[in-house]
């Protein structure tokens, strides 16, 4: 994996080792192997909003609000793309239990 020196900046920053930096590297790898997956694509743009969420606190906290306006570029078609899987995602949920 690329340990690109930005990204060790913002993970220095929050004050958290580097590997966390390569675990939210592989919870959006994730994420983007779950949108390309018809059934867990609703559930998948689901997670990455929250997962999202939590990095504009972050960016808010953390980096004093540097960039924090980003996860909401990202946040809209991943919107769109929960919704218009919503039913799928529910029948998945209904299955599960």
């Amino acid at each position: 994996m690329l340990a690109l020196p930005a990204s060790t900046t913002v993970f220095d920053a929050i004050g958290v080792g580097h590997w966390f930096m390569y675990l939210t590297g592989l919870v959006e790898l994730a994420g983007a192997v779950g949108l390309l997956v018809r059934r867990l694509a609703g559930p998948a743009a689901t997670a990455l909003i929250v997962f999202l969420a939590f990095a504009f606190v972050t960016q808010l906290t953390a980096m004093h609000g540097e960039n924090a306006g980003t996860p909401f570029i990202f946040m809209v078609p991943l919107a769109v793309i929960a919704w218009h899987r919503r039913a799928e995602t529910a029948e998945l949920l209904r299955r599960s239990r």
